[in-house]
């Protein structure tokens, strides 16, 4: 009998096989299609119906009581302010200073008379903090204020007539102005943003006593409507019987919200209460308006039509419900697809971060055909192709910087043996035959020391018995330069550049003692923690500050047909960093007329 055939492994395994070859792009689309998009689009329909029902039906309940509150919070600002131009009118003793000032007179008020009425204004402010100004104007133009910011200017009177002729226009006894900056005050700052509350001041037999201007801030109004937002991105504006906006300033929108706002007060018309939805730049939005009879302002509340879907607690609490049955079986598939779908990216990405730690022997092991499979392939080449030019680069730098140090090396200028060697015969002649031996035999150690010995990296010990004998030869000849060597013995051990320091030296006679100048050069060591350093001072001329810049930039430059002092400080601090490296060199600080200090570093042992 033959043995039944095992389908189900077989068929897994060409499923398996067959979705190894498929891209990443089409095995997200068929996932998606699967898990997500059938089940949305089922619960979607089924609760389309009663979503929207649910939320229009609380959204106008909701927003029509709270714009009802709100207006009476703001009418009871204005009515604020409406009580204190009453009591102004009201108060005898303001009445009687304002009578003083009818409209034809040129009367001004004394010092006693001036105080009265600020003793009411600075009442005021205490009583009401958000008032930002009081402006009482008598009928024949003077002047009572105090505010928050800025000055009066000098034609104040210009706006008072505004004021007046604004007045007369509207037929009531007072008048709001929308959000504006107060034009009647100079600041050197932008002035805070103002609603204006305006009233015709008369006594109790109707005579005339000017006018009264109180400006409320419109932080008030801002703080308002900001804490009682329905919905996170809901909005609320202010406009007035004329259709100009109250809130926000108009001065302070963009080009963008003009046109949004003047869209949503044009759609509402000139209807008092209600609501509407308004379609808004492609963008659905829930309006509804409500009138003050006090202020006759429209508080209009602008909502996005999608946040309020997402306020619905029915919608939710149904949405959440399937939604938990559905994450259920999502998750189920998500483990399981993702785990195929991510394990050969999760290996690449953990090989790229290896390379990037400087492992360039990594290598993916690639098992599929698709997209993610031939990115493998292409890494596993790329870090080939790296690795063997890292190598090939860093072998040709080590090739370039030994023949660059050893151009540099062979450069070494000899005019100073040849210029020494011209004065010792000299001397001889002149002074006998002991000190010419002597400075022979120092030149001779000296010649030793730069020819014979071919190691570049030699103790610091031996540096310095050059340097000695190189300053007694230059002793001879330099009278007026005393040297002055404070070495620490600790520091003779560790191993310097050859030839690293004279050259310094070199360039302090040079440079700065020229015209036979007096002065002394000490040479002093410094034993750090992870370096050595050998400082040169002198007491010469020194540089100034522009001189100083200038060789310091040139000190970092290679410039190799300089030979201005032996092979010179450029030359001096290239061979230094490409031995030791950037962080070690030559530094310089000088200072005219006071002298030069040059410092420089090695590591510890010349490692």
């Amino acid at each position: 009998m033959r043995p039944q055939r095992q389908t189900s492994p077989l068929f897994f395994y060409k499923l398996k096989r067959q979705l190894s070859r498929l891209s990443i792009k089409r095995k997200i689309i068929i996932t998606y299609i699967l898990l997500i998009l059938l089940p949305c689009a089922g619960i979607g329909s089924f609760f389309y119906g009663s979503y929207i029902r649910i939320i229009e039906e609380k959204s106008v309940k909701d927003t029509m009581q709270l714009n009802t509150q709100l207006n009476k919070t703001i009418d009871q600002y204005m009515m604020d302010a409406d009580g204190i131009t009453k009591l102004f009118m009201n108060n005898d003793q303001i009445t009687e200073v304002l009578l003083k000032f009818p409209r034809d007179s040129d009367n001004a008020p004394d010092l006693f008379e001036r105080r009265k009425i600020d003793a009411f204004i600075t009442e005021a402010f205490r009583t009401k903090p958000n008032i930002q100004g009081v402006f009482v104007v008598t009928p024949n133009n003077i002047m009572f204020n105090q505010q928050k910011y800025g000055a009066l200017k000098e034609n104040y009177v210009e706006y008072v007539q505004d004021w007046r002729e604004t007045l007369d226009k509207s037929g009531q006894d007072f008048i709001l102005l929308p959000s504006h900056q107060p034009d009647i005050l100079t600041y050197r700052h932008d002035l805070p943003h103002v609603v204006s509350f305006i009233r015709n001041l008369k006594d109790y037999n109707g005579i005339s006593l000017g006018l009264i201007c109180i400006n409320l801030e419109t932080k008030l109004l801002q703080d308002t409507l900001q804490d009682v937002k329905y919905t996170l991105r809901s909005e609320m504006i202010i406009g007035d019987s004329q259709g100009n906006l109250v809130y926000p300033s108009q001065d302070l929108l963009t080009e963008r919200e003009t046109f949004f706002y003047g869209g949503i007060m044009e759609k509402t018309g000139d209807a008092e209460n209600g609501y509407l939805n308004v379609l808004v730049d492609k963008t659905d939005y829930f309006v509804s308006y409500s009138h003050s009879s006090f202020t006759n302002w429209r508080l209009i509340h602008i909502i996005p039509y999608h946040e309020l879907l997402a306020e619905s607690e029915k919608v939710k609490n149904k949405a959440i419900l399937l939604f938990g049955l559905f994450f259920l079986l999502f998750l189920l598939g998500v483990i399981f697809f993702s785990r195929y779908l991510t394990k050969p990216l999760v290996v690449l990405s953990r090989s790229m971060r290896q390379a990037d730690a400087g492992n360039l022997k990594v290598q993916v092991k690639v098992h599929t055909e698709d997209e993610v499979g031939a990115l493998g392939e292409s890494f596993n080449a790329m870090i080939r192709n790296l690795d063997r030019t890292i190598r090939e680069n860093y072998e040709l730098r080590i090739l370039k910087m030994e023949a660059e140090l050893s151009a540099l090396q062979d450069q070494l200028n000899p005019h100073f043996l040849y210029n020494t060697l011209d004065m010792i015969g000299m001397t001889a002649v002149m002074n006998g035959d002991y000190q010419a031996s002597e400075m022979m035999s120092m030149l001779g150690e000296m010649l030793r020391y730069t020819v014979h010995n071919d190691q570049w990296i030699v103790p610091a010990k031996a540096e310095i018995d050059y340097i000695r004998n190189y300053v007694k030869l230059q002793s001879h000849r330099l009278n007026d330069v005393e040297f002055v060597f404070e070495l620490a013995e600790a520091t003779l051990a560790h191993k310097i550049l050859k030839l690293s320091i004279q050259p310094l030296i070199e360039n302090c006679i040079v440079h700065g003692f020229r015209g036979g100048r007096k002065g002394v050069v000490s040479i002093h060591s410094i034993l750090h923690k992870d370096r050595i350093s050998f400082v040169i001072e002198d007491n010469g001329i020194g540089m100034n500050t522009q001189e100083l810049e200038t060789v310091r930039k040139r000190l970092h430059e290679s410039r190799s047909e300089d030979r201005s002092s032996g092979i010179g400080l450029y030359k001096t601090n290239k061979r230094i960093k490409m031995a030791f490296g950037e962080p070690y060199g030559i530094q310089i600080r000088s200072t005219q007329g006071k002298g030069t200090t040059v410092e420089v570093t090695f590591p510890l042992n010349g490692s």
